[in-house]
């Protein structure tokens, strides 16, 4: 997976996919046997919103976590933070060491975001926060790897994601996010939705949250029903215990009119816990 422009009518992201050769070298597996091969979607959940949790109670309510590389010996975190706390934020770097007990290297790329480095893992101390506060979670999608690490993106930051590529390629991507927020989160805080075109052929590969919780319709009642859903909860006074949706829409060739019907579901539904991840089999602009 690429990661290609930002989705701006969307406020998102747009990713490609495309079918990765794999590489295969004669000196390269020897080598990778012996040390930690990173992949532990677990593990990189915990350390994340351990972060988001300890950053909160250090003053920065703001911080948004955006991506997230796992390597062998550490865990690189992209943070987008308000205007003008990027150096208090490095400057905080010992204290969310201390309380996360392992190393913290921070250096601001610019006033809003920061790259902060989590390594020599003691322990986390996540494993003693409250799992249970969806305020402190994530969703992580891992969109890709190379020889640096392997990449995951946080869609309760981005809010939503524009996938496009061939049947098979986009199948293998949408089972394998599928299969790790299943496996991550348990089914009574995260239900999956799916609407569009080419249900049988896309939906029929994904492997379900649970028997029966998977309902498919088309992209017009999807957007009526995610509309409603989010006027019911900005008048529900326990609209937090409710479970985050993801809703997953198959596009057809129109692509972009499609979008636009989901409008208000894409802009209003992350505050609300509604994500949206879309798929086209052919390109879409969304300039």
């Amino acid at each position: 997976l690429a990661a290609a422009a930002s989705l701006g009518a969307a406020a998102g992201v747009a990713l490609i996919v495309r079918q990765l050769r794999q590489r295969r070298g004669s000196g390269n597996g020897a080598v990778a046997r012996h040390k930690h091969s990173p992949g532990d979607a677990g593990r990189v959940d915990l350390a994340a919103s351990s972060l988001l949790v300890t950053l909160r109670e250090l003053g920065f309510e703001d911080a948004r976590l955006l991506l997230v590389r796992e390597c062998e010996r550490f865990l690189d975190f992209t943070i987008d933070c308000a205007p003008g706390d990027a150096d208090a934020l490095v400057r905080s770097r010992f204290d969310a060491g201390r309380r996360l007990a392992c190393a913290v290297d921070a250096e601001a790329v610019s006033p809003t975001r920061v790259q902060l480095k989590l390594s020599r893992f003691q322990r986390l101390a996540g494993m003693l926060l409250d799992r249970q506060d969806p305020s402190s979670g994530v969703l992580l999608l891992p969109v890709g790897a190379t020889e640096d690490g392997i990449y995951y993106l946080n869609l309760k930051a981005t809010g939503s994601a524009l996938v496009t590529g061939g049947e098979i390629e986009t199948s293998q991507v949408l089972s394998s996010w599928l299969s790790s927020l299943s496996t991550l989160h348990p089914a009574d805080k995260l239900s999956l939705m799916a609407g569009g075109s080419g249900q049988d052929n896309i939906v029929g590969r994904i492997p379900r949250f649970s028997e029966g919780e998977t309902d498919t319709r088309s992209i017009e009642q999807l957007a009526a029903d995610l509309e409603e859903e989010i006027v019911s909860r900005q008048s529900s006074v326990d609209r937090g215990s409710r479970p985050l949706i993801v809703a997953l829409l198959l596009l057809s060739g129109k692509g972009m009119d499609e979008l636009t019907r989901l409008e208000t579901a894409v802009h209003r539904g992350p505050e609300h816990g509604i994500f949206t991840i879309c798929v086209a089999q052919q390109p879409v602009d969304v300039t």
